[in-house]
């Protein structure tokens, strides 16, 4: 039986077809009912879970200056010289600002929606797994814990970056090569740890090209129009790198320092994630000799699991979490996979 059939293949087709409809009603119901706990969730944390931190006034003038002066650099965060505090995410708050207005709470709930958005592009990937409901289960109850309920709470770029990542690989899994390696791209505009997934996205291209011996078809007329438009966010962020390159370095380096990259590999060798990491090399490579298509998923898990390694802030661990979750998915796909 392929991945995405019925998974009650003992059963009379007469019957099946009335069960599976069922089980599909209740998978989009545990969806719904998500949405639902998750938006009563968030609405329960308030300004309280997590308390108002350092970061988020950063993030939020930011936002008002662009709001105010159509530039993301706020003299309230450094009167001699532009702060590069996540400067697309603070123009990003700030076109919603122009609209709404500025509130604090609106930008919070912008995080929740891009963890459900994340959410939704998860449900999409986990239908290819082998007990896909089951699967979808465990993504729904991830997405009511705690480290998510943080995520989707906080004003930081996390969320946005997740959600990308997310529909990105959602688009990978569906052979939508060109469209999931140009959003993979865009993370990475938002937060430097995004680059960790595009380089993922680009590693599962490549593999499953040459393991396949087929290189993604040529891109139709809307694959141009996206790779355009995410092209377009790329050249405007890289011209405002260019502009402030002094102070985008000194920035950047500052703040990678403050995690001591310099342990980045002791902390993959040894540490008590290093099985982890093994664990994604190992299915990572399982999977490029018996069935390339679910290598999407393994490079997904990966990425999130590498970038608490390099940025070792508690506003990573989401990453942690998620890229666990996905390995743990992983095992009766694994088991799967090896008995047919």
């Amino acid at each position: 039986m392929n991945i995405g059939e019925s998974e009650f293949p003992l059963i009379e087709p007469s019957r099946r077809k009335p069960l599976d409809a069922w089980l599909n009603a209740l998978f989009w119901a545990i969806a719904l009912c998500t949405l639902l706990i998750s938006c009563w969730a968030h609405r329960l944390a308030g300004f309280t879970f997590p308390n108002p931190w350092n970061d988020e006034p950063w993030m939020l003038w930011g936002a008002i200056f662009f709001l105010q002066h159509n530039t993301p650099f706020s003299d309230f965060i450094n009167l001699e010289r532009p702060v590069f505090a996540f400067p697309a995410y603070g123009t990003a708050l700030g076109l919603l600002f122009k609209a709404t207005g500025v509130s604090f709470s609106l930008a919070r709930w912008t995080s929740w929606v891009g963890t459900m958005l994340a959410y939704l592009a998860l449900l999409r990937i986990v239908r290819r797994h082998p007990f896909p409901r089951i699967a979808a289960g465990t993504v729904s109850l991830f997405f009511l814990g705690s480290a998510a309920v943080i995520a989707g709470n906080m004003v930081r770029p996390e969320a946005v970056v997740l959600m990308l990542a997310a529909v990105s690989f959602s688009l990978l899994t569906d052979r939508k090569d060109w469209k999931g390696l140009a959003l993979s791209a865009c993370c990475g505009i938002f937060h430097i740890a995004g680059l960790f997934f595009f380089l993922a996205a680009f590693g599962t291209v490549v593999a499953r090209a040459l393991r396949l011996h087929r290189f993604p078809p040529r891109p139709r007329l809307t694959d141009w129009l996206f790779i355009a438009a995410i092209a377009t966010l790329i050249l405007l962020h890289g011209a405002v790198i260019l502009t402030h390159w002094d102070v985008y370095l000194l920035d950047t380096l500052t703040n990678v320092q403050v995690d001591n990259p310099s342990n980045a590999v002791g902390r993959l060798l040894f540490s008590p994630m290093t099985p982890w990491y093994a664990m994604a090399a190992g299915l990572a490579l399982f999977f490029f000799w018996r069935n390339p298509d679910h290598l999407p998923w393994i490079a997904f898990g990966g990425a999130c699991l590498l970038i608490p390694a390099f940025r070792l802030q508690m506003w990573y661990d989401i990453y942690r979490q998620m890229g666990l979750m996905m390995m743990t998915l992983t095992i009766p796909l694994l088991a799967w996979e090896i008995s047919t």
